[in-house]
């Protein structure tokens, strides 16, 4: 039984022991009382049902019943079968117990099967007899790994570099960081000629058409040619 958030209460032949989650290893027999409890590692339901809040697995607001592993002769192991098929019998780390109920004058119990990296942890611990300081230094090596040192350096000169390609093109850039961004858009839109007069002045004349096959530039009064509606 999960008696607080630290402590639960496993059996052993003919009594019970009061012990801390922390050390539950795969095997150990806890004891599912009425109260709300909240399961601290993987373990498979043998004896009496339950009803679990799996909302923070699945997001599902219905509370989910399990049923105990049934006792059949044949030696096939549990696992074998489908996911499905035993997944009913499953109460999973982190899960809340709502309800339990045994059968007869029983307890509802469970076996535990796993009780997540921190047991992976502490067996590595104490097979490497590695130190903490070691530890945390290789923490960091893999984070390093995953983000390399030089990629913020890389990044900004890039953008130094188109800047300056810009530049040359005749256009100046006052907020660097954008150039990334315009580096995807396909067609600029702008209305400041019509809408305000910032740049010139009110009003729309037509230059000189711009095409895409490279032919003469034409003077504004060649470009009835172009545009018969200008004609009129």
């Amino acid at each position: 039984q999960v008696i607080s958030g630290d402590t639960c209460l496993i059996t052993f032949p003919g009594n019970f022991q009061e012990v801390e989650s922390c050390y539950l290893v795969p095997g150990d027999l806890l004891v599912l009382l009425g109260n709300k409890m909240q399961l601290p590692c993987d373990a498979i339901l043998i004896d009496g049902g339950c009803i679990v809040d799996e909302g923070m697995l699945t997001g599902e607001s219905i509370p989910v019943t399990k049923t105990p592993l049934p006792k059949e002769d044949n030696s096939m192991p549990w696992k074998i079968h489908s996911v499905e098929d035993y997944k009913r019998h499953l109460l999973f780390c982190g899960t809340e117990v709502i309800q339990t109920k045994a059968a007869g004058l029983g307890k509802v119990t469970a076996v535990v099967l796993q009780t997540g990296a921190a047991t992976i942890g502490m067996i590595y611990t104490v097979c490497v007899y590695e130190p903490t300081e070691e530890i945390v230094k290789k923490a960091l090596d893999v984070i390093t790994i995953a983000v390399p040192p030089a990629l913020p350096a890389a990044l900004t000169t890039g953008i130094i570099y188109a800047q300056k390609r810009l530049k040359k093109n005749g256009i100046f850039c006052i907020s660097p960081q954008r150039i990334n961004i315009c580096g995807q858009l396909n067609l600029v839109c702008f209305d400041k000629v019509c809408q305000t007069q910032s740049l010139s002045h009110m009003g729309l004349t037509v230059k000189l058409p711009h095409v895409l096959k490279k032919r003469k530039k034409q003077a504004p009064w060649d470009l009835f040619g172009f545009f018969p509606g200008l004609q009129n």
